[in-house]
């Protein structure tokens, strides 16, 4: 099965690297894939306590990962805000579950929020790979601070909200998810109310 991939295309003014891309993972014919299309936690290569380990499916985040996002973002680093982070990583798969390395939730921007190219390669699809978490991290935060990504930022920075299924529909109302035919990109997860199945180290 191929991967589709949603796009949309920046705020007028704003640079065409700020543009988001949002990856949808197929669903394999595998028992490390559940019915939602997201791997479980040992495929992802979460060992229960937080630790990301290597992964057959892609690169492992630092441990306490969050925390460099938040702080960026100027959020504190709250139970809430670091599990709505684990769980929309979880609903993304980005770096842990494919080719797109520190990369957690599958930006296409490749700049920090003062516009500065960070380095990286690029994916036949138009996904950056960063050489570091550092700037994985940096532009990670300059997506979530776009002005067309507002509700996102405002959720976090307000401490985040509870279960995070609440936080994935925020993230359904922003175009960091482009509906396939009308069905929002966290659907399954949201349905589950479903939580990360492990507790991260930045807690």
């Amino acid at each position: 099965m191929t991967r589709s991939y949603r796009t949309f295309t920046a705020l007028p003014g704003v640079a065409a690297m700020t543009a988001l891309s949002i990856l949808v993972p197929p669903v394999p014919p595998s028992p490390l894939s559940d019915a939602f299309g997201t791997t479980n936690a040992s495929a992802r290569g979460v060992d229960g306590t937080g630790d990301m380990a290597l992964s057959a499916f892609g690169t492992t985040l630092p441990a306490a990962w969050e925390i460099c996002v938040l702080e960026d973002l100027g959020a504190h680093v709250t139970s809430a805000n670091v599990t709505d982070l684990d769980e929309w990583q979880i609903g993304e798969g980005g770096s842990t579950d494919n080719d797109n390395v520190f990369n957690p939730f599958n930006t296409m921007r490749d700049s920090d929020s003062a516009g500065n190219v960070l380095p990286a390669s690029w994916s036949p699809d138009g996904f950056p790979s960063f050489t570091s978490w550092t700037d994985g991290c940096a532009a990670t935060a300059a997506t979530i601070l776009q002005p067309n990504t507002a509700p996102i930022l405002d959720t976090l920075t307000s401490g985040g909200i509870s279960p995070p299924a609440a936080y994935l529909s925020v993230v359904d109302q922003t175009p960091w998810c482009a509906p396939d035919d009308g069905v929002p990109c966290y659907t399954g997860l949201i349905a589950l109310d479903a939580t990360p199945p492990f507790t991260s180290k930045a807690m």
